[in-house]
C-alpha cells in the first residue's frame, strides 16, 4: 500500500513517503527548533496517512521530542478539510453549510427592502458565492452539484417560487449560468499557472513527478477531462499555450456554449417549455426584474415558470391528459394555459381590457401571445401585464374556491 503522510503544525506542513521518512522529518525539525528557539504546538500538531482507501496500520506511531502525536482521518488547513483517502467530499459539504448559512443570513437581512432582484443578486454573487468558490481550484474534480443548490434555493426563496419549478427557466429569467462552470474554469486557470509557475515550487514538482511515471491523479483527470470535454485534448496532451489568459477565455466560452446547448435541449423536451419558449428570448436576464417593483416582479416570474394553479399546471400533478386540462372560468373547450389566461378567456375580458392593447387580444394569436410576453424592454407594458396577471390570480382565487 502506497502512503503519503505528512505533519502539520500551524502553516508548517511536512510530506514523507513512507512512516520512517517522516520521523525522521520530525526528528530534523526538533533540532531545527531548538536551534532557532522556535516551538511547535504539539497539541495542534496532527498526522495523516494519505492511501486511496484511507486505511493505515495500526502499527504506525509517531513522536515529537517523545511526545506522541495524534493520527487522524480528516484535518482542516487554511480552511479546506483534507480527507486520508484524498477525497475533497466533507470539504465541499463544509463549503456548502457556511455557503447556505451567509446565503440564510443575506435573505433576512434583505427581506423587508424592496431592493430590485438584480441587485440582490449582486449581492449575493460578493457575499456567497466567495464562500461556496473557496479552494475550488483543489477540490474543483468534485461533484458540485451540491453548491448548484444553495444557489437555485436562494433564487426559489428570493422569486418566491416552488422547489419543482424546472432549473432551465431559472437559469433562463435570470440569465446565469451554473456555478460548476467557475468551478471548472478555475480548475483550468490554476492549472495553466501551475504550467507556467516556477520549478522550485513544491506543487509544480509533484505534478512533473506524476507526469514523469504516466500517472494521472483525480484532480489531474479532471483537467484532462476538462479539456477532451471542450474539445481542447491537443493542450493536455502537448502541456503547452502561447496565452494563458486567452487558454482560460476560450475553456469558460465553450463551457458557456455547451451549457447553452443543453438549456435549449432540457426546455425543448419539456413539457412546460413548450410555452416557455415562446415567452423566452434570448439568455440572459429578463428586462422585467429591473423595469419593476418586487410586487409585481413576482406576478410576471410565477406566470412565466409555471409557479400558479392554472388548470394547465394543476392538470399536470393530476395526471390528466393536456388536452383535457380545460379553463375552469370561461367553461370553453379550450385548455386553460397561459396563452388562454391572457388573451382569450372571456371570463377576464373586462380586466383584460384594462391593462392589455387591444391589437394584442381582438384577434389573438400565439405570434401575438410570443410578441406580447417579449416585449420586455417596455416598461409600461411590462406594469400592465404584472397588473392583470395581479388581478387574475385574485379573481381566480375569490370565484374558483
Amino acid at each position: 500500500m502506497r502512503l503519503l503522510t505528512s505533519l502539520y503544525a500551524d502553516d508548517t506542513v511536512i510530506f514523507a513517503s513512507s512512516a520512517r521518512d517522516l520521523q525522521i522529518s520530525l526528528n530534523n525539525l526538533s533540532t531545527y527548533s531548538k536551534l532557532w528557539k522556535l516551538k511547535v504546538n504539539v497539541e495542534k500538531t496532527k498526522i495523516m496517512v494519505f492511501s486511496r482507501n484511507g486505511r493505515y496500520s495500526e502499527n504506525m506511531r509517531f513522536v515529537y521530542e517523545e511526545k506522541k502525536l495524534e493520527i487522524v482521518k480528516e484535518f482542516k488547513y487554511l480552511g479546506v478539510i483534507f480527507k486520508n483517502n484524498g477525497r475533497f467530499t466533507s470539504a465541499v459539504k463544509h463549503i456548502k453549510a457556511q455557503g447556505n448559512n451567509a446565503m440564510r443570513y443575506l435573505l433576512w437581512k434583505t427581506k423587508s427592502t424592496d431592493m430590485p432582484i438584480d441587485i440582490k443578486l449582486k449581492l449575493y454573487d460578493t457575499l456567497v458565492r466567495p464562500i461556496l468558490l473557496y479552494g475550488a481550484e483543489i477540490w474543483g474534480f468534485e461533484n458540485s452539484a451540491i453548491l448548484e443548490k444553495v444557489e437555485l434555493q436562494y433564487v426559489e426563496i428570493l422569486l418566491n417560487l416552488r422547489k419543482s419549478t424546472p432549473n432551465y427557466m431559472i437559469y433562463g429569467e435570470l440569465g446565469r449560468l451554473p456555478i460548476s462552470i467557475t468551478v471548472k474554469t478555475r480548475l483550468i486557470s490554476f492549472w495553466g499557472k501551475l504550467i507556467l509557475g516556477k520549478e522550485s515550487k513544491l506543487s509544480y514538482r509533484l505534478y512533473n513527478q506524476y507526469c514523469k511515471n504516466h500517472e494521472l491523479n483525480r484532480w489531474m483527470y479532471a483537467i484532462k477531462r476538462i479539456f477532451d470535454k471542450t474539445g481542447l485534448s491537443i493542450i493536455w496532451n502537448l502541456h503547452c499555450f502561447s496565452n494563458y489568459s486567452r487558454l482560460v477565455d476560450v475553456v469558460k466560452s465553450v463551457l458557456r456554449d455547451q451549457f447553452l446547448q443543453q438549456w435549449e435541449c432540457e426546455m425543448n423536451l419539456s413539457h412546460k417549455g413548450k410555452t416557455y419558449k415562446m415567452m423566452k428570448g434570448p439568455f440572459q436576464m429578463e428586462n422585467y426584474f429591473t423595469n419593476l417593483p418586487y410586487h409585481l416582479t413576482n406576478q410576471i416570474c410565477k406566470f412565466r415558470t409555471s409557479n400558479h394553479k392554472l388548470p394547465v399546471e394543476t392538470g399536470r400533478w393530476s395526471n390528466i391528459d393536456y388536452e383535457k386540462r380545460k379553463c375552469d372560468m370561461c367553461k370553453t373547450n379550450e385548455v386553460g394555459n397561459e396563452y388562454h389566461v391572457l388573451l382569450k378567456c372571456k371570463a377576464l375580458l373586462s380586466i383584460r381590457e384594462k391593462y392589455i392593447p387591444e391589437y394584442f387580444y381582438k384577434y389573438p394569436s400565439l405570434t401575438k401571445f410570443e410578441t406580447l410576453m417579449n416585449k420586455s424592454s417596455n416598461r409600461n407594458l411590462d406594469k400592465n401585464i404584472a397588473k392583470f396577471l395581479r388581478e387574475m390570480f385574485s379573481y381566480r382565487k375569490i370565484n374558483l374556491q
